[in-house]
């Protein structure tokens, strides 16, 4: 059972810093890769991933959430 909970850190830390990465000005952009397309806030993306954000109960993820409503 350790192990598992290891791998639940692991994968909940990938999360957040994914969504840090995917954090700008305007609000949670789709992807971080440099793609153009992908560095635009389309709705239903960041709405996913602002209930995300809003899960991990961090002000700085919620407050992109906010910015790209």
């Amino acid at each position: 059972m350790a192990d598992d909970d290891g791998l639940r850190e692991e994968g909940y830390r990938r999360a957040v810093a994914l969504l840090r990465d995917c954090t700008t000005e305007a609000g949670l952009v789709a992807s971080p890769t440099q793609s153009a397309n992908c560095r635009r806030i389309w709705g239903r993306d960041s709405v996913i991933m602002g209930l995300a954000a809003l899960a991990t109960e961090e002000a700085d993820l919620v407050d992109a959430f906010r910015r790209g409503a």
